[in-house]
């Protein structure tokens, strides 16, 4: 197994609506230039998650395009289920310069509405290739370079507006703006939350696609075993970009990013794991997820967007807009039917297409080497001492199980009995005989604590003398933060 390192990039998977703010903090470049640069965005997104990238010597193999034909029997398959619908193809037009043309030094300047409607391309590759500037002297750079031409547009709409004499960047624009027919169109733009931002995605997905190598074939047969198109599994590129550990602000993680209420019936979290961030584990619950809401609603484009808006909003859509094609309801906005939601399927078809066209964008292009799993369900609980003991690769064995806080384990920390270890099938083999004689791991004894107004589980820790992530650990807690008042709490009596 080689040697890998990483590093943090925070992005947004679809939708970077540019409103930057002001940036004071003395250890800002602390941070990767694309971290503090989503720090400090006001965001108009389908998912905001911290990357986690790895670099290394990677075993490799060569990519092969995806053959999608001969689905017959899958749900509502036919060779022509994800063709782009007629009205939609502008909105996937705009998606595949973002994944095929655009990468996340670079974006454009455009109308949300309009989605075409495209002011200014706008490329940050000078300031980044400064070296001069500090990250956070770049991340004011960029920003002062995306609000000088936001202030520029909204000139060029006053002074078309005004019939005043125009440059020949206000021309382009007016050029631009006399395409479209809506009523009112100057009076609309672009001051009512229209003009947005947005960064391109072509080195996320390119990571995203090396890294899915891994998985894919495995994820691949999980949607078949519940009778699911293949296509769909491309899903958590639209998601996640298939990053193993992204997490959103509000919660939902993974690269299928399932929020914590939906994985609570079928993943199980706590403060050392978080089975969501295991592809083979959350890719059944996403398959079920997606073979509900085709049940609910009948057709793949609005099934697919329910992943992202869920299925009673889409049917209450549906009849409040009365139509279900997705091409008529992207071009409406109301409620929490936005930007991002409305733009949902339109970006996963361009992804779709970007699958198919990834050997001509990059010669000989490789994926990583994938991992082929055994699973074995532990029958009763064993510590990680002992564990990891029996393991002959502990980093391939980490590759395996990404479910695992491994930088919280401690000496005596213990996986409890119902939990699901992976591997490759010889060493889980071996791990599933030697498992038969693991030590018993003693009963705890434990006392009960109500926690009062104002106490953390730090000031609680230290009081009964045991280490918080003891207690984080028998209460199932996924983090020190996630205590309430008046909850009762098991503390380990040393």
């Amino acid at each position: 197994m080689c040697k890998k390192t990483k590093f943090n990039l925070k992005v947004c998977l679809l939708c970077f609506s540019v409103a930057f703010v002001a940036c004071g903090s003395t250890q800002v470049d602390k941070k990767p230039i694309q971290t503090q640069l989503t720090d400090k965005l006001g965001q108009d997104t389908l998912v905001a998650h911290t990357f986690t990238w790895e670099q290394g010597d990677f075993k490799k193999v060569a990519f092969k395009t995806p053959d999608y034909s001969g689905q017959n029997g899958k749900i509502g398959w036919t060779a022509e289920t994800f063709q782009v619908p007629e009205g939609l193809r502008v909105n996937v037009d705009f998606w595949k310069n973002i994944y095929q043309k655009y990468d996340s030094h670079q974006g454009v300047l455009h109308d949300s509405f309009h989605i075409d409607l495209v002011y200014k391309e706008i490329d940050f590759h000078p300031i980044m290739r400064d070296e001069s500037l500090s990250n956070s002297e770049k991340l004011r750079a960029r920003r002062k370079l995306v609000d000088s031409w936001k202030d520029r547009v909204k000139v060029a709409v006053k002074k078309i507006k005004g019939k005043q004499e125009l440059d020949d960047f206000e021309k382009e624009v007016a050029a631009k703006i006399s395409k479209y027919t809506e009523k009112n169109i100057l009076d609309n733009l672009p001051d009512k939350g229209r003009l947005r931002f947005q960064l391109g995605q072509k080195d996320f997905i390119k990571n995203g696609f090396f890294h899915s190598g891994l998985y894919m074939a495995q994820l691949e047969e999980i949607f078949a075993s519940y009778d699911l198109p293949k296509e769909l599994v491309r899903i958590a590129f639209v998601e996640s970009s298939f990053n193993l550990r992204a997490h959103s602000k509000v919660g939902a993680s993974g690269i299928w990013q399932i929020m914590p209420a939906t994985a609570r019936r079928s993943l199980p979290m706590g403060y050392y794991y978080d089975y969501r961030n295991n592809p083979i584990a959350a890719s059944h619950t996403a398959a079920k997820l997606l073979k509900y809401n085709f049940k609910v609603l009948g057709d793949w484009p609005r099934a697919l967007t329910a992943y992202n808006f869920g299925a009673a909003g889409m049917r209450r859509l549906s009849k409040k807009l009365g139509t279900d094609k997705i091409a008529e309801m992207s071009k409406e906005r109301t409620g929490r039917w936005g930007f991002a939601a409305s733009n949902f399927y339109a970006s996963y078809l361009a992804l779709l297409d970007t699958e198919q066209k990834l050997l001509s964008m990059y010669e000989n292009f490789q994926v990583r080497k994938p991992l082929y799993h055994k699973e074995i369900r532990l029958k009763k609980a064993v510590n990680w001492a002992w564990l990891k003991e029996q393991i002959p690769d502990l980093e391939d064995f980490k590759d395996h199980n990404p479910q695992f806080k491994f930088s919280r384990f401690e000496g005596d920390t213990y996986l409890k009995k119902g939990l699901k270890i992976y591997g490759e099938v010889p060493v889980m083999e071996a791990l599933n005989v030697a498992l038969l004689k693991a030590p018993k791991i003693k009963a705890s004894k434990f006392q009960i604590h109500r926690v009062s107004r104002g106490e953390t589980l730090s000031n609680i820790a230290r009081r009964y003398r045991v280490r918080m992530s003891s207690i984080a650990s028998v209460n199932n807690l996924s983090s020190y933060h996630e205590i309430r008042i008046g909850q009762k709490l098991k503390i380990p009596v040393r």
